[in-house]
């Protein structure tokens, strides 16, 4: 992916797909992964979960939602079929 000099997120963007690329393409050919691992864990940066877990929550929410639509659908289904038999 081509991109202007000083476009930070879509040079970000660009190196982030790249190494999702190469992982998968590794993933698929079997090839074993290195373990990586760190000397001083104060040199990772901090991870902020507080956004991520309402986030979290809304999504297993909307998947309750779906999975209780489909469950009308699959019922109302055989509902019909039993009425057609």
């Amino acid at each position: 992916m081509a991109c202007k000099a000083g476009d930070a997120s879509q040079r970000r963007l660009a190196e982030a797909e790249d190494a999702l690329q190469m992982v998968t393409l590794l993933d698929i050919s079997k090839n074993d992964l290195p373990t990586l691992v760190v000397a001083d864990l104060d040199r990772i940066p901090a991870l902020h979960t507080s956004g991520m877990h309402s986030e979290a929550m809304k999504l297993a929410s909307a998947v309750q939602e779906l999975h209780k639509k489909v469950d009308v659908v699959e019922q109302s289904q055989y509902t019909y079929c039993d009425a057609v038999n």
